[in-house]
């Protein structure tokens, strides 16, 4: 009679070690694939959101910003891309406030009109991975933007009417 208890119990001890197993594999396989999922969602989530950013940081500027103090420049700091420049004058001086495309970048720098500055970064607003500007008819500005993030590309526009 101990020989048919002795059976079962290995039997039992087998199959619950199997079926933690299997148990245990399928946690793991569900961990894997949820925490890849995340970070592809996580990607494209923070892609789209530094878009927005770009956009409504852009348009706020140009709606606070002297209609009449905003300037296109094709290219500042040696960066290759076109640049919108604000200009106030304050005390008697005048200032600079220049939105461009740098190192991967939106980036904004606030300076004194003439001040010479060969290598600067400026401040980061949101990366991105491409930004160009089109003034087109009536005063208005055609601003594009895009970036990708998991093979996928994501592009915005923006137009703004500076009368």
């Amino acid at each position: 009679m101990n020989k048919k208890s002795n059976g079962k119990t290995r039997l039992e001890t087998m199959l619950v070690m199997l079926l933690l197993i299997v148990f245990g594999i399928s946690t793991y396989t569900l961990v894997v694939v949820t925490a890849t999922s995340y970070e592809k969602t996580q990607a494209e989530t923070t892609a789209k959101d530094n878009l927005r950013l770009a956009s409504s940081y852009i348009e706020s500027k140009l709606r606070s910003a002297d209609k009449d103090n905003v300037k296109i420049v094709d290219s500042i700091f040696d960066s290759q891309s076109k640049a919108i420049v604000l200009e106030e004058k304050l005390e008697g001086d005048t200032y600079q406030t220049a939105i461009y495309y740098k190192d991967n970048a939106l980036r904004e720098i606030y300076i004194k009109k003439g001040t010479q500055l060969e290598d600067t970064s400026g401040f980061e607003i949101a990366k991105i991975d491409k930004f160009d500007i089109e003034k087109l008819q009536n005063n208005t500005l055609n601003i594009s933007f895009a970036t990708s993030a998991n093979g996928q590309d994501y592009d915005m526009q923006t137009i703004v009417n500076l009368n």
